[in-house]
């Protein structure tokens, strides 16, 4: 499976980026990565437990702390951690910003598709997402809130409401 899943292109990185149409070349690369991410957890499902996979990815999360940090800096940490498409494509809304509390919608869903493909379901992708977060935010002093899929807030205590 891994040979399925795993690229391995040490090649220079001015030999592979198609430097003529560096958009498309990009939305290619996420495309790829997505989808090999959703076939891999989507085969994983068959045969460990999804309270497994959490857990593991709780742990993932942990060894990629935050650290202490403000708010708006776990925000950022997350944003460049988590694959939302293209800056285009304008996912991520920042819907509050302050010292206590950040908070943000995903305008729409746009892993569903690479899961859907390979007959997964997309709350897997989300479940797993959010203990990655809620690993990352151990120790910091921060917590996530994440009513639904679409919905997060990184605060201090209980210093913000959605």
């Amino acid at each position: 499976m891994a040979a399925l899943l795993v690229k391995k292109d040490l090649r220079p990185l001015e030999d592979i980026i198609d430097t003529m149409n560096i958009h498309a070349w990009l939305q290619e690369c996420i495309h790829d990565a997505e989808g090999r991410y959703a076939k891999l957890i989507t085969k994983l499902t068959v045969t460990v437990s999804m309270i497994e996979l959490e857990k593991i990815a709780f742990e993932f999360g942990k060894l990629h702390t935050v650290g202490k940090v403000s708010v708006q800096d776990a925000y950022k940490f997350f944003d460049d951690i988590f694959l939302n498409g293209m800056p285009c494509d304008r996912v991520n809304i920042i819907t509050q910003q302050d010292n206590s509390c950040f908070s943000w919608e995903q305008t729409h869903d746009i892993h569903a598709e690479y899961w859907l493909a390979f007959q997964g379901y997309p709350e897997t992708y989300y479940k797993l997402r959010k203990q990655v977060m809620l690993g990352m935010l151990d120790g910091s002093g921060l917590i996530l809130e994440n009513p639904d899929y679409l919905h997060y807030s990184i605060k201090k205590e209980n210093q913000c409401t959605q």
